[in-house]
C-alpha cells in the first residue's frame, strides 16, 4: 500500500466507522472508480454512500459479445 492508499483508507475508516480491512478495500475501489462488491453488509452499507456497492447475488457480471448477460 502506497501512502495515499493508507491516508484514504485511514479517512474513510474515521468518516464511516469502518474497521481497517474494510476500510481499505473501500478506499481502494474509490481509488480506481470501480464498484466494491462484498457479502459484509455493514461494509456494504456504510460505503454506499461515496461508491456503488453489489453483493455478489445482485452483481450483473459482464459477459462476452453475444452470451446472454449471467447473474450470479
Amino acid at each position: 500500500m502506497d501512502e495515499i492508499l493508507t491516508q484514504a483508507a485511514v479517512d474513510v475508516a474515521i468518516n464511516l466507522q469502518l474497521r481497517a480491512g474494510d476500510a481499505i478495500y473501500v478506499a481502494l475501489a474509490r481509488q480506481t472508480k470501480h464498484s466494491l462488491i462484498s457479502w459484509d453488509k455493514e461494509q456494504l452499507q456504510k460505503a454506499s454512500t461515496i461508491i456503488t456497492t453489489y453483493t455478489p447475488a445482485t452483481y450483473v457480471f459482464p459477459q462476452s459479445e453475444g452470451e446472454e448477460p449471467t447473474q450470479q
